[in-house]
Order: C-alpha cells, then structure tokens, then sequence
C-alpha cells in the first residue's frame, strides 16, 4: 500500500458534522493521485457521539479504516495504535478539521515520493497564507521559538496538525515519553537528531472552529512537557 491518511479524534461530534463531507471528498480527491491508500479514523474514547459518527462515516467507503478506542489513550498513544494498523508506505496525519487544502495533501504526498523523510505544510513560511486567531497565533509563534532554542532545530513549525512521514521514519521517531498536544516535538526532535531530510513547505491553512482547547493552559502545558522531554532526551544519549 502506497499512502496512509491517519485522522485522530476525540470528542468530535461537532466538528464531523461541520466538516462531514469532506472524509469523502478526501478519499474521492485521493483517488485521481494514488492507486492504493487508506484512511485511517482513529478514535480516542470520546464521551459524545464521535464513535457513532465515525463509523457511519467508515461504513460508506472501503478505503476508511475504523479503529475505536474504549479508554483515551492521547494523541501520542492514538498515533501509535493507528501507525500499528496502518500499511501505507508513506502516512500522513491530518487534523480532523481538515485544516489545508486537497492540494497541499498531493504536495505533501510528492515530496515524500521524492526523497524526504518528513514533510511539514509550514505556516511560517513565508508563502503560506494563513487564517489563525492573535492569541493563538502570537503563543504559536512563542512556542516554536522556545522550541528551536532549546533543541538547536531549523524547523519552523512543530505543532500544524498535518505531517507526512515515511514509514521507516515515523516507526524509529515514534514518541516515547510526550503523549498529549507536545508529541508533534518528540517526533520532529528525534527525527532531526537522528540527520532525517525534513522539508517545510508552502500551504494555505485555515484554522479550524469549534476546537475544544484552552490556548493559555495548554500552553503551560506544553512548555513543560518539552522541558521533560529536553531533560529525558539528555538521560536517553547518556
């Protein structure tokens, strides 16, 4: 199988129902680019109707692929469990809000096709054009900085919800210790450590309504779960 599209959910009724059609656009659209590709829906143990939704949603299409969770396992331990099942060559996560365009999805695709062993539809970069609350924007922009400083990384932007990784990659950068909104960062730090091509390239992304977060406690939040991840990354080269 060539491509995994990996869409992790939790307590996403409203969403699903915002953006309903385009799981099916998404695999009508993949259909014109790659011969074989699943679409993985991976649902973390959510307590509204996402599980209904989501298999109503997988029944419609063979490419989707259904994995239910009882319990929440995070995002890290949701990317786990749905790199596992996936087969794909190439996997590429993709917020459920469907934050880029299709495009932006085939580009991602090409580029790993061509050699890159990561690819990040960059919102910093500077023929990216971008629709994101101040707020969110400003501590965005704070996050990364504190991110490159303390790991030493050219990388612009850790957190965009959409990556493509290869397989062989993104099973050797699994996360290990971040298991919440920060493992985007263990995935992308090991990566670079570890001298894998990563490559950012240009997008149009749209931020998404009806995210259930809070910009000041995560973060908080994520700030000290990258500061474990610097002290534990230090013990792990020791």
């Amino acid at each position: 199988m060539e491509l995994s599209v990996v869409i992790l959910h939790y307590n996403e009724e409203e969403r699903i129902k915002r953006y309903y059609k385009r799981y099916l656009e998404l695999v009508k659209d993949l259909q014109r680019f790659v011969d074989k590709f699943e679409v993985i829906l991976e649902e973390d143990g959510s307590t509204d109707r996402t599980k209904e939704l989501l298999k109503k949603i997988a029944s419609l299409d063979p490419h989707f692929v259904f994995i239910p969770h009882d319990r929440r396992l995070g995002k890290g331990g949701g990317l786990i469990r749905a790199f596992e099942v996936s087969r794909g060559d190439y996997v590429i996560m993709l917020d459920a809000d469907f934050p880029v365009p299709f495009e932006t999805i085939v580009k991602i695709y090409e580029h790993l096709k061509k050699g890159y062993d990561i690819v990040i539809p960059s919102r910093r970069h500077p023929k990216s054009q971008t629709e994101i609350p101040g707020v969110r924007k400003a501590f965005s922009f704070l996050f990364n900085i504190f991110v490159r400083v303390l790991f030493g990384i050219n990388v612009r932007d850790t957190q965009v919800g959409v990556k493509g990784f290869k397989r062989t990659v993104l099973k050797e950068c699994l996360p290990k210790h971040l298991m919440g909104l920060s493992m985007d960062v263990e995935i992308i730090i090991r990566a670079w450590k570890k001298g894998y091509r990563i490559v950012e390239i240009p997008t149009t992304y749209v931020h998404g309504k009806g995210e259930h977060v809070n910009v000041l406690r995560d973060a908080f939040k994520m700030g000290k779960d990258v500061l474990k991840l610097w002290t534990l990354l230090r013990k792990e080269r020791r």
